[in-house]
């Protein structure tokens, strides 16, 4: 059995995933690309590699990260199967790490191979929005905002306009010319909130609504017709959802709305993809429905009144998204809305439906 084959059984079994694998696993197959250099065993490797043997080594570790990468997955899945149905048997958070870890070792080292690693564009992208939303399954919620943040400076460059102009101007040298394309690379590729800080137990609710807020939305181009960056950016944004819907224990979930109607929400990236792709936008809609319905109900709409409009702001933008996806009556969606107004009354205005006692 080769060191690969043994790495993947290793992997395979939850019980054997600890913190002595996940440096294996990056020993293996990051380190040849991007050495650790905090680890002395690492500086071994520092080297810049020839271009032959950069080629070697990705047609060698290219294959092993992309079964990584699938395998993990499927692992996951089955630990939130196992959660779901025996909710008193929890697998080790140590094994769970290591998956996740193992798992982005692997997509950076794909990342760090480019065009050797034969993935197509956007393949990573859609690769860590996988695993985002399998960490949001097994309850890793803050883990995966955190994530859902880097990813997010690699997706501006697909959404924003990129600089194409790069020769040099007159009287300018090729060098200055290089480096004034790469600081307009670089200011175009770092939005704001690459320098915000990371989620923290102890970071007061209102600044993480700062903080995390500005992530949710993406400006509204409606130059881009890639079906697939669309429901890339969707898929980025129900995640967010999702995580922001377990963060704090639901706690944050009044301020949902306030970051969530905004121009170049999910919503509105789904309303542009139904001109391009009506079956596409369906599912979409759908997802969204479900999502937000989901997050509605999981405020504490007994709290107050603020908690109350929340919920009953995120459950009637999913009717709309119902109405949009066309797979429901609408008389059905009318008596769901009516319903749910009803409720955010009694819990609003709680004084009006209580029984008036008489007076002797």
């Amino acid at each position: 059995m080769t060191a690969h084959d043994q790495l993947l059984k290793q992997l395979k079994d939850p019980k054997q995933c600890n913190a002595e694998l996940t440096v294996r696993m990056r020993m293996l197959v990051l380190d040849p690309f991007k050495p650790d250099l905090a680890r002395p065993e690492s500086l071994t490797r520092a080297a810049q590699p020839t271009r032959g043997e950069f080629v070697e080594r990705s047609t060698q570790l290219g294959p092993l990260a992309i079964q990584i990468v699938n395998q993990n997955l499927k692992t996951l899945d089955a630990i939130k199967i196992q959660q779901q149905q025996t909710p008193h048997n929890v697998m080790p958070k140590i094994a769970v790490h290591c998956l996740i870890t193992t798992c982005l070792y692997a997509v950076a080292a794909l990342r760090c191979m480019g065009t050797c690693s034969y993935l197509k564009p956007l393949d990573l992208e859609k690769t860590l929005s996988n695993l985002i939303g399998k960490m949001v399954s097994v309850g890793e919620h803050a883990w995966a905002l955190d994530e859902l943040r880097k990813l997010r400076v690699t997706m501006d460059q697909y959404v924003k306009p990129r600089p194409t102009n790069t020769r040099p101007k007159r009287g300018q040298s090729k060098t200055a010319a290089t480096a004034t394309a790469t600081a307009l690379l670089k200011e175009d590729t770092t939005p704001s909130f690459a320098t915000s800080k990371l989620y923290s137990p102890t970071m007061p609710d209102q600044a993480i609504v700062d903080s995390y807020g500005e992530w949710l939305v993406f400006p509204m181009d409606a130059t881009v017709r890639d079906t697939n960056r669309i429901m890339l950016m969707i898929a980025y944004q129900l995640n967010f959802i999702r995580a922001w819907c377990s963060l704090r224990q639901g706690r944050l979930l009044k301020y949902l709305p306030e970051i969530l109607f905004k121009s170049g929400n999910a919503f509105e990236w789904a309303q542009h993809l139904s001109a391009i792709d009506p079956a596409a936008a369906t599912k979409q809609f759908d997802s969204f429905y479900k999502t937000l319905l989901r997050a509605g109900k999981l405020v504490r709409s007994d709290e107050g009144e603020k908690e109350a409009l929340a919920a009953y702001r995120l459950q009637a933008f999913a009717y709309k998204a119902m109405v949009l996806a066309g797979t429901t009556p609408l008389s059905t969606v009318c008596d769901s809305v009516l319903r749910l107004s009803i409720l955010y009354e009694k819990a609003a205005s709680p004084s009006k439906y209580q029984r008036s006692v008489p007076t002797k």
